[in-house]
């Protein structure tokens, strides 16, 4: 249960300076910097799309998910199959491309086992222009520059994930509540010791 501290009204004579400052720099970052990451995976789409590596990849990915379902018994995997098989069904091509090109574990292992999955010729192909649909766009989204990834992490991402968000809706919930209960937080502890407790 969520008890809000409306008793506490905010003192502007004092005003939590903290608080305020960590929802305008997640603003700022949201529409600033964020703000191009759409554009950035719409042209991302439509060069993998344009590129072919949609049909030469697509199998390569049912065939990873087996391996996962086989090998390790993964459940989130089955569902996984079983979504893109119905997106193959529809002939859904722009989900199905969101799908691979979004699927960080299996572009992991593409690169592990290029050799093994393709011929010499399509494994140029797709070394030449997965690369560049890597380089040009998907890892120049805030997600990938900024964000939390497990098997990359640095002590900046730590800190820098914590002002990115996925959707309007991410950061009005975020944002809201921080005001709400950040204000009560930070006149108990203190400025400093807040913004400590915050990043930590």
């Amino acid at each position: 249960m969520l008890i809000i501290p409306a008793e506490n009204a905010v003192n502007w004579k004092r005003p939590p300076w903290v608080t305020l400052s960590l929802i305008m720099a997640c603003l700022l970052v949201f529409l600033f910097y964020q703000g191009g990451d759409d554009q950035k995976l719409e042209y991302a789409l439509e060069q993998y799309i344009e590129s072919g590596l949609l049909a030469l990849e697509a199998p390569a990915y049912e065939d990873y998910l087996q391996r996962e379902i086989r090998f390790e018994g993964d459940q989130k995997s089955v569902l996984e199959l079983q979504d893109f098989q119905q997106l193959q069904g529809q002939n859904n091509q722009l989900w199905q491309a969101v799908t691979l090109l979004m699927d960080r574990e299996y572009y992991q292992y593409l690169q592990d086992n290029t050799d093994i999955i393709w011929a010499p010729a399509e494994r140029r192909l797709w070394v030449e222009q997965r690369t560049a649909i890597e380089d040009q766009w998907i890892s120049q989204m805030s997600a990938f520059q900024l964000g939390l990834v497990p098997a990359e992490l640095s002590l900046y991402t730590l800190i820098s994930y914590q002002f990115l968000h996925g959707g309007w809706g991410h950061i009005i919930g975020n944002l809201l509540f921080l005001f709400l209960l950040g204000f009560t937080v930070e006149r108990a502890l203190g400025p400093g010791r807040f913004l400590v407790a915050y990043l930590v």
